[in-house]
């Protein structure tokens, strides 16, 4: 059964005034990042100074100009241009430090109609904003696009003939035109230029105008002093005809992103949509390799735009990793009010209120999401042209982290904000490969087993390769994935250089950084290694402050290292011991787990260590107090009156405190039970804030608690959120494979999302739950900080709840 196509736009046809409107760009000069060039005052000492930035900071000198005194600075991958500036500019020795200035033409093209462009560069001549535009003309500074670039425009067609569009125009090289066979062996035969599907033929012509209208934004050819200028100067347009009259149905759509697959296609424009999920459809998206381009749409009838969240629009409301969902704004930077929208399932926004581009006759301006999505592609073509080995998800990645933020469209599309063409390019073209922090390269291992860590350069993937050689793996090869440290064990013991190589793969492209180090040597130099006397290892500690001793081995210093995760972890203690034999350590724990000490010898300008393991004191040693067993601890209570009960297995007497200010207080309630094994508890509040209760036990002459937290009973119960019950909010994920449990609130629906780039960010996981109070999310990423929204629908409207948790290494 056919559904007609829905066109994501309103068409108004204007006279042509053709004149040339070209204004210089006054934007301030852009610079290098990374970089800074930095002068030392004639009374310093340059060496001296370098040496100190380079020790404490790790910024590192690229070039000196000696004739000028000027040093150009390679800063860290984690510092900006920003931080490195307010360092030295607060450094008294420093005479002036500034950034790496880019100078250069801006590129403007010559087509006459360039001025009524404002999605482009808006200068405020629209009665617009100046500046709410994609930065065009700053992204062409950088490229203009290529010919090897290929966009599919999934449309009404295209009217392949029109001046501006003919040069752009995609051609089936292995295609020979009108001898009526199918040379490729595709199954289309003549397919020159695309195909038609509604009719099944060789000519996708645009009768209608939209199809072509959203090819002209994508990539009319730029600077051919012809009509106006696309987003991308040069791309190929393949035109695929899947609408008429008549509407369309699911198979054309299909078969045309099918076709697109199988032809090259490296983004495909979708403005178009509807309300009905197809998964045939989906699956031809989900198989494609291009960046997948859908308009969000404009409303109903009522030309009032719609939350996609909760009435999806199909394609753009697919949960596909390579779709980016589009909603359109105006030349204020203002939501259109007829574009949908969705913090959740609509990406972006972009220029879409009377947009002048190409249709059949000349020029017209149309409006809607339809225009809006084809400067996402534009731009996604851009990037294409200039790293050709960008992959969909990369290229997706480069656009949603360079928006241009807008507080109106927080809580709208979930990146919060608008195309920036210019930004997206520069988050590719300034991509730099991490550099290994520790161990300091050029210095000398102190062990066989060393870890070593990098900064977090936003890479898609880190490889670490060990080797007797540059390049080589003769001792470690193995990806990271986005971890940011790698424990290599067996390295040589002999004293060796070892060369150190660390990859970054951004979106496809593998960038490096070499490092060399001296490995250790086994050979204990003629010293012996100093060892642990008192407290015996392995026994038990009585106190949490306790005083270390050990022999001497005849070391010249010692250095201990005390932790609880593993041996040589210091999360405890850590600190150089000089030539002192012995050390007092306080705030040792009380919980009677295994902590580790590492005592390290300096021999003969070797460091050499001993491990040692000791248990530590317990409080309640041999001891179990009560515990709450229901309401379960952790949980939303549901009314002001309610009944705690414990187990008390081998308890005398138990104490009840419940408060709301903190653990421990009794200020709604504080008595003894006895030996009562439940308590009736009222007065407790309505307007569900946190309650504190802790539940005190008598065991053998000794008094113990265990501490719970609830929320209380909200008056306003439809009104509330769900709340994550598990894992408990603000810890660390042990495991790449995590369940999240939360209340059940009686929500129509519930729907998690799980990201890494901010609070309400969806780019680790993103799905609609349904009635479910429970989902296991799989492949998460490791030593982040993840962020977590819990979003709920109550009578009609999403609430939701943040909460942050931290994966481990």
């Amino acid at each position: 059964m056919k559904r007609k196509l829905i066109l994501a736009c309103l068409i108004c046809f204007f006279f042509i005034s053709v004149h040339t409107i070209l204004q210089a760009d006054t934007q301030d000069a852009d610079y290098k990042a990374g970089e800074l060039l930095v002068k030392y005052k004639a009374s310093s000492s340059a060496a001296a100074k370098t040496e100190f930035y380079r020790n404490n900071w790790n910024i590192n000198t690229i070039k000196t100009f000696g004739e000028i005194g000027v040093q150009l600075m390679k800063l860290p991958a984690d510092m900006s241009v920003e931080k490195a500036l307010e360092i030295y500019r607060s450094d008294p020795d420093v005479e002036y430090a500034e950034p790496n200035y880019i100078y250069g033409p801006k590129s403007v093209p010559n087509d006459p109609n360039y001025g009524k462009l404002w999605g482009l560069h808006n200068t405020g001549l629209t009665e617009g904003t100046n500046d709410a535009d994609i930065d065009a003309q700053e992204a062409w500074d950088i490229t203009t696009g290529s010919s090897d670039v290929i966009v599919a425009v999934i449309d009404t067609g295209v009217f392949y003939t029109h001046p501006d569009l003919a040069d752009n125009i995609w051609k089936n090289t292995d295609e020979i035109p009108d001898n009526g066979k199918d040379d490729d062996g595709n199954g289309y035969i003549d397919d020159v230029r695309g195909w038609n599907f509604c009719n099944n033929s060789n000519d996708p012509k645009d009768e209608d105008g939209h199809g072509t209208h959203c090819a002209g934004i994508i990539a009319a050819v730029g600077n051919n002093g012809k009509g106006v200028t696309g987003v991308c100067w040069k791309a190929k347009i393949m035109p695929l005809k899947i609408q008429d009259e008549n509407g369309f149905s699911a198979s054309n759509a299909v078969s045309a992103i099918l076709y697109a697959n199988a032809n090259g296609a490296d983004v495909i424009n979708n403005s178009w949509g509807g309300g009905s999920f197809s998964q045939t459809l989906k699956d031809a998206i989900d198989a494609s390799s291009a960046v997948v381009v859908c308009a969000a749409g404009n409303g109903d009838d009522d030309k009032i735009g719609d939350d996609n969240d909760l009435i999806p629009s199909y394609p753009s409301s697919y949960e596909s990793a390579n779709i980016i969902s589009v909603a359109a704004t105006d030349h204020h930077d203002a939501l259109r009010p007829s574009s949908n929208y969705g913090a959740v399932s609509v990406d972006i926004a972009a220029p879409g209120e009377n947009i002048y581009s190409t249709v059949p006759a000349g020029y017209f301006t149309m409006s809607g999401t339809s225009m809006a999505a084809p400067y996402i592609s534009g731009t996604a073509a851009l990037l294409k042209a200039y790293k050709p080995s960008l992959t969909n998800l990369g290229i997706k990645a480069a656009i949603e982290k360079g928006v241009d933020t807008n507080p109106t469209l927080f809580g709208k599309v979930a990146t919060g904000g608008r195309l920036n063409a210019h930004a997206a390019l520069k988050n590719i073209s300034s991509d730099e490969p991490a550099e290994i922090n520790s161990p300091r390269p050029g210095s000398s291992l102190t062990s066989a087993t060393v870890t070593f860590t990098w900064t977090d350069v936003g890479a898609d993937n880190y490889r670490l390769e060990i080797g007797n050689s540059t390049g080589t793996g003769d001792f470690y090869s193995a990806d990271q994935g986005r971890k940011t440290s790698a424990t290599v064990n067996g390295l040589p013991s002999d004293g060796r250089k070892l060369y150190v190589r660390l990859k970054s793969d951004f979106g496809g492209l593998w960038q490096q950084k070499d490092h060399t180090y001296t490995a250790y040597i086994s050979s204990d130099r003629g010293g012996q290694k100093a060892v642990m006397v008192s407290p015996a290892p392995g026994s038990t500690m009585t106190s949490t402050s306790v005083t270390f001793t050990w022999s001497s081995g005849g070391a010249e210093r010692f250095w201990i290292y005390i932790g609880t995760s593993k041996a040589g972890s210091t999360d405890i203690y850590s600190k150089d011991q000089g030539t002192n034999t012995s050390v007092a350590v306080s705030a040792l724990p009380d919980n009677g787990a295994k902590f580790y000490v590492r005592l390290w010898s300096l021999t003969d300008g070797y460091w050499q260590y001993k491990d040692s393991t000791y248990t530590a004191c317990s409080r309640t040693a041999g001891v179990k107090a009560a515990e709450m067993l229901t309401p379960l601890p952790g949980s939303t209570l549901t009314a002001t009156s309610v009944t705690f009960t414990l187990t008390k297995s081998g308890v005398d007497r138990c104490w009840l405190y419940i408060g709301t200010s903190a653990a421990g207080t009794g200020d709604i309630y504080a008595k003894e039970q006895s030996t009562n094994a439940s308590a009736t508890v009222s007065g407790l509040p309505n307007s569900g804030v946190k309650v504190y209760v802790r539940l005190w036990s008598f065991v053998s002459g000794k008094w113990v608690y265990n501490d719970y937290t609830y929320t209380a009973f909200k008056s306003s119960d439809s009104k509330v959120p769900a709340e994550i019950l598990t894992p408990v909010p603000g810890t660390v994920l042990t495991s790449a494979s995590v369940t999240f449990t939360w209340s059940d609130t009686g929500a129509a629906k519930y729907w998690l999302c799980v990201g890494i780039s901010g609070v309400g960010a969806s780019d680790v996981y993103r799905a609609d739950q349904g009635i479910k109070t429970a989902v296991t999310v799989s492949d998460l990423p490791r030593n982040k900080a993840l962020y977590v929204r819990l979003r709920s629908v109550v009578d009609g409207k999403w609430l939701y709840k943040d909460y942050t948790y931290t994966t481990a290494p």
